[in-house]
Protein backbone atom coordinates (compact mmCIF):
# COMPACT_ATOMS: atom_id res chain seq x y z
CA UNK A 1 0.00 0.00 0.00
CA UNK A 2 1.68 3.03 -1.07
CA UNK A 3 0.00 5.16 1.49
CA UNK A 4 1.46 3.02 4.47
CA UNK A 5 5.05 3.93 5.56
CA UNK A 6 7.37 1.64 7.47
CA UNK A 7 6.64 -1.88 8.95
CA UNK A 8 3.46 -3.23 7.29
CA UNK A 9 1.52 -5.32 9.94
CA UNK A 10 -0.30 -7.31 7.38
CA UNK A 11 3.57 -9.19 6.70
CA UNK A 12 4.81 -11.24 9.58
CA UNK A 13 8.71 -11.03 9.34
CA UNK A 14 12.27 -10.87 11.55
CA UNK A 15 15.64 -9.02 10.87
CA UNK A 16 18.08 -11.70 11.86
CA UNK A 17 21.84 -11.68 10.62
CA UNK A 18 24.87 -14.56 11.11
CA UNK A 19 27.36 -13.74 13.99
CA UNK A 20 30.35 -12.43 13.20
CA UNK A 21 33.91 -11.70 15.29
CA UNK A 22 34.62 -8.02 15.96
CA UNK A 23 37.62 -6.82 13.73
CA UNK A 24 40.79 -6.99 15.71
CA UNK A 25 43.92 -5.81 15.01
CA UNK A 26 47.39 -6.47 16.48
CA UNK A 27 49.80 -4.15 15.52
CA UNK A 28 53.75 -3.70 16.33
CA UNK A 29 56.49 -1.20 15.81
CA UNK A 30 59.37 -0.18 16.02
CA UNK A 31 61.74 3.32 15.36
CA UNK A 32 64.95 4.32 15.33
CA UNK A 33 67.36 7.45 15.21
CA UNK A 34 70.06 5.93 13.12
CA UNK A 35 72.08 9.10 13.09
CA UNK A 36 73.84 10.35 16.45
CA UNK A 37 72.34 12.78 18.15
CA UNK A 38 72.96 16.44 17.25
CA UNK A 39 70.65 19.45 16.77
CA UNK A 40 71.81 19.43 12.78
CA UNK A 41 70.69 16.28 11.60
CA UNK A 42 68.39 13.41 12.12
CA UNK A 43 67.35 9.79 10.64
CA UNK A 44 64.64 8.06 12.06
CA UNK A 45 63.85 4.32 10.31
CA UNK A 46 60.77 3.30 11.00
CA UNK A 47 58.33 -0.25 10.85
CA UNK A 48 55.06 -1.15 11.99
CA UNK A 49 54.12 -4.79 11.39
CA UNK A 50 50.01 -5.15 11.45
CA UNK A 51 47.92 -8.74 11.81
CA UNK A 52 44.29 -8.06 11.18
CA UNK A 53 42.17 -10.42 11.97
CA UNK A 54 39.39 -9.49 9.14
CA UNK A 55 42.37 -9.16 6.37
CA UNK A 56 45.88 -10.37 5.42
CA UNK A 57 48.95 -9.11 7.45
CA UNK A 58 51.32 -6.30 6.21
CA UNK A 59 54.34 -4.44 6.64
CA UNK A 60 54.31 -0.47 6.55
CA UNK A 61 58.21 1.15 6.57
CA UNK A 62 59.19 4.86 6.50
CA UNK A 63 62.12 6.92 6.90
CA UNK A 64 62.49 10.54 8.01
CA UNK A 65 66.06 12.88 7.70
CA UNK A 66 65.76 16.54 9.27
CA UNK A 67 68.16 18.48 8.79
CA UNK A 68 68.93 21.79 10.37
CA UNK A 69 65.69 20.80 12.68
CA UNK A 70 63.70 22.98 10.07
CA UNK A 71 63.95 20.95 6.45
CA UNK A 72 62.78 17.20 6.59
CA UNK A 73 62.63 15.03 3.58
CA UNK A 74 60.24 11.42 4.53
CA UNK A 75 59.63 7.85 2.30
CA UNK A 76 57.54 5.18 3.07
CA UNK A 77 55.76 2.33 1.80
CA UNK A 78 52.38 1.34 3.06
CA UNK A 79 50.83 -2.09 2.70
CA UNK A 80 53.81 -3.81 1.86
CA UNK A 81 53.54 -7.87 1.00
CA UNK A 82 49.40 -7.38 0.53
CA UNK A 83 49.07 -8.42 -2.88
CA UNK A 84 45.82 -6.57 -2.98
CA UNK A 85 46.52 -3.62 -2.07
CA UNK A 86 45.64 -0.20 -3.72
CA UNK A 87 48.69 1.83 -1.31
CA UNK A 88 52.29 1.75 -1.86
CA UNK A 89 54.59 4.00 -1.98
CA UNK A 90 54.93 7.91 -0.21
CA UNK A 91 57.41 10.76 -0.34
CA UNK A 92 57.26 14.57 1.02
CA UNK A 93 59.05 16.73 2.79
CA UNK A 94 58.64 19.91 5.23
CA UNK A 95 59.54 23.03 6.38
CA UNK A 96 58.99 24.46 9.80
CA UNK A 97 59.87 27.89 11.66
CA UNK A 98 59.97 29.06 14.56
CA UNK A 99 58.81 32.60 15.01
CA UNK A 100 60.24 34.76 17.77
CA UNK A 101 60.24 31.54 20.64
CA UNK A 102 56.55 31.80 20.69
CA UNK A 103 55.43 29.55 17.90
CA UNK A 104 56.76 27.41 15.20
CA UNK A 105 55.20 27.70 11.48
CA UNK A 106 54.89 24.74 9.63
CA UNK A 107 54.45 23.81 5.85
CA UNK A 108 53.99 19.76 4.65
CA UNK A 109 54.16 18.06 1.45
CA UNK A 110 53.46 14.75 0.25
CA UNK A 111 52.49 12.41 -2.19
CA UNK A 112 50.99 8.95 -2.23
CA UNK A 113 50.19 5.92 -4.74
CA UNK A 114 47.30 4.60 -4.19
CA UNK A 115 46.48 2.91 -7.00
CA UNK A 116 42.99 3.17 -8.92
CA UNK A 117 42.79 7.04 -7.04
CA UNK A 118 45.92 7.84 -9.31
CA UNK A 119 48.30 10.39 -7.61
CA UNK A 120 47.50 11.74 -4.09
CA UNK A 121 48.94 15.05 -2.94
CA UNK A 122 48.72 16.12 0.45
CA UNK A 123 49.38 19.76 1.73
CA UNK A 124 49.59 20.94 5.53
CA UNK A 125 49.78 24.47 6.75
CA UNK A 126 50.10 24.67 10.06
CA UNK A 127 51.07 26.57 13.48
CA UNK A 128 52.36 24.75 16.86
CA UNK A 129 52.07 26.48 20.17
Amino acid sequence: DPLIEGNNPAISAALKTDAFDLPLLFRFGAAIDILEKSEKNSLIVSLDALHPNDDVEYVNVGAEYVFNNMFAIRGGYKTLFSKDSEEGMSIGGGIQHEIEGLTTFYIDYAYHDFGILNNIQMFTVGLSF
